[in-house]
C-alpha cells in the first residue's frame, strides 16, 4: 500500500499500549491504541477489522466512537503495522433532539439531561455560546461539570472536510483547529489560508515564520507583495504591543532585510505605496517614522478623551428620533452626568483628615488637594513613601457625597488601593463590566461616577487606558497616579509617562518623603537607589537592619558564594513571623536560569511548604526542554500560583464571566480527575480553571520583579547575584524593594547589587502621545481663558 495513502474509518477503542495502565487518554496527548473499525470510509481493505495507531489524540475511552484518518508510519512483520493519525475526533451525530440527549448523557446523568431539555429548546446553542450561567441553573449542574460538558462538545465538532481542503499542505489537524476556533468558520479559515495566509499572525502562537510556510504552500512568491506586506504589518504590530508605536525607516527596513532576504527596492516601494493607499499605515517626519495606523489612532484618541475629560464640559446627545419613536435598548446613548462640585471649606476637611490620620499633609500634598479643586484631570507622581496614596486619599476626603470609583490593572493593587484609603476599589476590567469579550460601560454607556482614582498607571497598557477614559462621563474628576521609577511595563503605549513628559495637563511630583517614612529603613534604602547612591561600602560583607523601624535588612556577601539557601532560610523566618504564605514573597530577576531563578527557589521552597504526602492530584506544568534538560513543576492542592497568560473564558462558583490576568496570584483549592482546578485568586475570588488553561499556571512563591509590579506583600525577599547581570538595573532593585509594605531583606552579592544601581535601565519606547497632548495644549488654554 502506499505509505502516503489516507485510510478513513470510524472505530471504537480497543486496547490502550501506551500510556500503560490507563483507561483513559486525556484531550491532545501522545498514546499508541489499538481500535476495532466499525464503519470502513475510504482506502480501508475489506479484511481489516482492526488497526494499531499512534500519535496526539482528542480524549479516548472505551465505549465512545472516534473519526480517524491515518497513514502508515511502521511496518513490523512481528508487531505488525503501525498508523499515524492525521485526524480525530468523536463521532457525534447531534442533528435531533433526542441524538442531543444521547451524547449529554455520556456527561451528565439521565435526570439532568433531561432538566436541561425541559428548560431549554436549544441546549447546543448553550455550548455553543458557553453560556456557563445558563447551564448552572440545572440544579446538580456545577460550574466544573458545565465546563467539561462544554469540552465534550468542542471535541466532537466535525474538521474533516477543513481537513480534505487544508491536510494536503501539511497542516495538523492541532493546526486546522486552532485556526476554526480563532476564525468561528471552517470557509473563513480556508478562504484566509488561500488568499491571504499572511492575516493567520493575528492567531496566537503563530508567528510570521509559521504563516509564511503556509503562505509558500499555497503558491506566494518570495518577492510576492503580498509578503513584504504581510511582514511589515506583523513586525509593525509586534514592535507596537511592545511599547513602540512606531519605526524609524531605517530599523524597518533592517528588519525587513534580516527576515527576508534581498527585496528588490521596487517591490519594497510598490508595497509601501499599497499600504499607504489601505491606510495601513501612518508615515510622518518625511517618510522617517512609519507606525501602524491602529497605534496611531490609538494614542490620538487616548489625547482627545484626555482633553475632553479636562475641558469638563458635558454634552448630552440626542438622537435624531420622533417623539412618538422608541430606540431599541441596544441603540440608547447611555449618559451620567456628575455633580457640580462646590467645596468651599476644603481646608476644614483638610485638616480633619489629618486629625484623624496622625499626621500633617506636607505642602507639596496640600498644594495636590487643591489642585484637584480646579482641575478635572491631574497625575500624581513620586517615589515611594512620598505620600502618593494619602493625598489622594486627601483628596476623595473633600468629595464624601459623591460617587468615587477606585480602580487599578491587578486584583493585589486595587486591595492595596482600600487598605491604604478605605475607599472600595476593583480591577480595571471588573469596574468596566468585562463581560464575553466586550465592556459593559463604555463610550455609550459611561460609568455612573463623578470621581475615578486611578493607581499603579505605568501599568496599563494604551488599549485599556482608552477603554476606561471612554467609558468616564464629562464633567467627572480623574486623579491618575504611579511611579515612573519603577521599571518600564511591557505593553503598547506609554500613557502615564507621556502625560508626566508633556507637561500639558496638570502635574503633582511628590518629593519629600514623609516623616513617618523616612523612619523606616526601607524607603530611604528605595530612593537611593533610585538615585543611584550606593547603600553600602565596596567591601561590605554581613548582614546589618536599617531604619528606626528595623524594617530593612541587607544580606550581603563578597564572595560567589550559593544565595538561594540564604533566600530559603529568610522565607521560613518570615513565615514563622507572619504566619500567612500571600504575605510573604521572594521577588528575583529570573524565571527560569541561574541559582536564584524562581524555578529553583519555587522547588525548594514547595518541598518545606506543600510537598507531596498523598497520591492527590497534580498538574504538570512544563517550563523548557532542551535536550535532555527538563524544568517542570508539580502543582498541588494548596500551592500559591501565578497565572501567566490572560484568560478571558474563566467562570466563577455562580458561573458568572470571571477574567483572569497575567500577574493574578491565587491557592490552588481542588484539582479534578479531570484536570479541572479551583483557584482562589487576590482581589478575584475562586474561579475554575479547565485543564488546558493550567498549563499557564506556576508556582509563585517567588517570582520575578517584572510579574510583581504594582503587587505589594507584608514580608518582600530580594535576591540579586551576578547571573542576572544584563537585567539587573537600579530601576529593578528599586521596583523590588518598593514590593514590601513592613519588611524588606535584600539577599544578595556585594558587587551585582552595587552595579545594578549604577545601571539605567535602557528605554525603547517609541510613542506619539506627549506630542500629541503638545501640539493640542490650545485647546486647555482656551478652555482656562473661557473659565477666567
Amino acid at each position: 500500500m502506499d505509505e502516503e495513502k489516507i485510510l478513513k474509518f470510524e472505530c471504537t477503542l480497543d486496547w490502550i499500549i501506551f500510556p500503560k495502565y490507563v483507561k483513559k487518554v486525556e484531550s491532545n496527548e501522545f498514546a499508541i491504541f489499538r481500535a476495532n473499525i466499525t464503519k470502513a470510509l475510504d482506502n480501508c481493505n475489506e479484511d481489516m477489522d482492526q488497526i494499531k495507531l499512534k500519535g496526539n489524540t482528542c480524549s479516548l475511552e472505551f465505549g465512545t466512537t472516534y473519526k480517524v484518518f491515518c497513514k502508515l508510519a511502521d511496518v513490523h512483520e512481528q508487531y505488525g503495522n503501525t498508523y499515524e493519525i492525521v485526524y480525530i475526533s468523536k463521532c457525534i451525530d447531534i442533528s435531533s433532539k433526542d441524538k442531543q440527549k444521547e451524547f449529554l448523557k455520556n456527561v451528565l446523568n439521565e435526570n439532568l439531561v433531561d432538566k436541561l431539555f425541559e428548560e431549554y429548546d436549544d441546549v447546543i446553542k448553550l455550548l455553543e455560546n458557553r453560556d456557563v450561567k445558563s447551564l448552572m441553573k440545572i440544579k446538580g449542574i456545577g460550574n466544573q461539570v458545565a465546563l467539561k460538558m462544554i469540552d465534550e462538545f468542542e471535541e466532537s465538532k466535525d474538521y474533516s472536510a477543513i481537513y480534505m481542503e487544508l491536510g494536503q499542505l501539511g497542516l495538523t489537524h492541532t493546526f486546522i483547529k486552532k485556526l476554526v476556533d480563532f476564525y468561528h468558520s471552517p470557509d473563513t479559515v480556508i478562504d484566509v489560508v488561500r488568499n491571504n495566509p499572511y492575516d493567520l499572525v493575528r492567531v496566537e502562537g503563530v508567528g510570521f515564520k509559521k504563516a509564511d510556510e503556509v503562505a509558500c504552500k499555497v503558491g506566494v512568491g518570495q518577492f510576492d507583495i503580498r509578503r513584504i506586506k504581510g511582514f511589515l504589518l506583523h513586525h509593525l504590530n509586534e514592535q507596537g504591543e511592545l511599547g513602540k508605536s512606531y519605526l524609524n525607516y531605517q530599523e524597518l527596513m533592517k528588519a525587513l532585510y534580516d527576515t527576508l532576504g534581498f527585496v528588490p527596492e521596487e517591490v519594497v516601494n510598490s508595497t509601501a505605496k499599497l499600504m499607504i493607499e489601505n491606510n495601513d499605515v501612518v508615515v510622518l517626519d518625511n517618510g522617517t517614522k512609519i507606525a501602524l495606523k491602529k497605534f496611531y489612532d490609538l494614542e490620538n484618541n487616548i489625547m482627545s478623551e484626555l482633553i475632553r475629560l479636562q475641558i469638563g464640559k458635558i454634552e448630552i446627545i440626542e438622537t435624531d428620533t420622533k417623539d412618538d419613536e422608541i430606540l431599541p435598548e441596544s441603540e440608547l446613548h447611555m449618559d451620567y452626568i456628575p455633580k457640580s462640585f462646590n467645596i468651599g471649606n476644603w481646608e476644614s476637611i483638610v485638616s480633619r483628615v489629618e486629625d484623624e490620620q496622625g499626621f500633617t499633609f506636607t505642602n507639596e500634598q496640600r498644594a495636590a488637594i487643591k489642585l484637584s479643586l480646579d482641575n478635572h484631570v491631574m497625575a500624581l507622581t513620586g517615589l515611594a513613601g512620598a505620600g502618593k496614596t494619602s493625598t489622594a486619599n486627601g483628596i476623595c476626603s473633600l468629595y464624601d457625597n459623591y460617587n468615587i470609583l477606585a480602580c487599578a490593572l491587578s486584583g493585589k493593587a486595587s486591595v492595596r488601593i482600600t487598605e491604604a484609603t478605605g475607599l472600595p476599589a476593583s480591577t480595571i476590567h471588573r469596574a468596566l463590566g468585562y463581560q464575553n469579550g466586550q465592556f459593559m460601560f463604555n463610550k455609550l454607556n459611561k460609568l455612573a461616577v463623578d470621581i475615578v482614582l486611578i493607581d499603579e498607571a505605568t501599568m496599563i497598557n494604551g488599549t485599556l487606558f482608552l477603554s476606561l477614559l471612554e467609558a468616564i462621563p464629562s464633567g467627572a474628576k480623574v486623579i491618575i497616579m504611579g511611579d515612573v521609577q519603577q521599571l518600564t511595563p511591557i505593553g503598547n503605549c506609554q500613557v502615564f509617562a507621556d502625560i508626566l513628559d508633556s507637561d500639558v495637563l496638570p502635574v503633582v511630583k511628590l518629593t519629600k518623603p514623609h516623616r513617618q517614612a523616612l523612619m523606616s529603613g526601607i524607603i530611604p534604602t528605595s530612593i537611593k537607589v533610585a538615585s543611584q547612591e550606593q547603600i553600602f561600602s565596596n567591601s561590605f560583607d554581613g548582614s546589618v537592619v536599617l531604619g528606626e523601624l528595623k524594617d530593612m535588612e541587607l544580606d550581603i556577601t563578597g564572595n560567589k558564594e550559593s544565595l538561594s539557601n540564604n533566600i530559603i532560610r529568610h522565607f521560613q523566618s518570615e513565615m514563622d513571623k507572619y504566619k500567612d504564605i500571600m504575605e510573604v514573597q521572594v521577588c528575583v530577576p529570573m524565571r527560569l536560569k541561574g541559582e536564584l531563578s524562581c524555578y529553583n527557589i519555587n522547588a525548594k521552597i514547595q518541598d518545606i511548604y506543600n510537598p507531596k504526602f498523598n497520591d492527590g492530584n497534580e498538574i504538570e506544568i512544563l517550563l523548557e526542554k532542551k535536550k535532555e534538560n527538563v524544568k517542570k513543576y508539580l502543582i498541588r492542592v494548596g500551592d500559591k500560583v501565578l497565572n501567566t497568560k490572560n484568560n478571558y473564558k474563566c467562570v466563577n462558583s455562580n458561573g458568572d464571566n470571571t477574567p483572569v490576568f497575567n500577574g493574578n496570584i491565587g491557592i490552588i483549592k481542588e484539582i479534578g480527575d479531570d484536570g479541572y482546578c479551583i483557584i482562589d485568586f487576590v482581589g478575584i475570588g475562586e474561579v475554575v480553571f479547565s485543564k488546558s488553561d493550567s498549563k499557564n499556571l506556576e508556582l509563585a512563591y517567588a517570582c520575578t520583579v517584572h510579574k510583581m509590579q504594582g503587587s505589594g506583600f507584608t514580608s518582600t525577599i530580594v535576591g540579586m547575584d551576578s547571573s542576572s547581570f544584563i537585567m539587573n538595573n537600579s530601576e529593578l532593585l528599586y521596583t523590588a524593594l518598593t514590593r514590601a509594605k513592613k519588611y524588606c531583606i535584600l539577599v544578595g552579592n556585594n558587587f551585582a547589587v552595587s552595579k545594578a544601581i549604577q545601571t539605567k535601565e535602557v528605554k525603547t519606547k517609541q510613542t506619539f502621545l506627549r506630542d500629541m497632548l503638545l501640539e493640542n495644549k490650545f485647546r486647555l488654554k482656551e478652555k482656562d481663558e473661557k473659565i477666567a
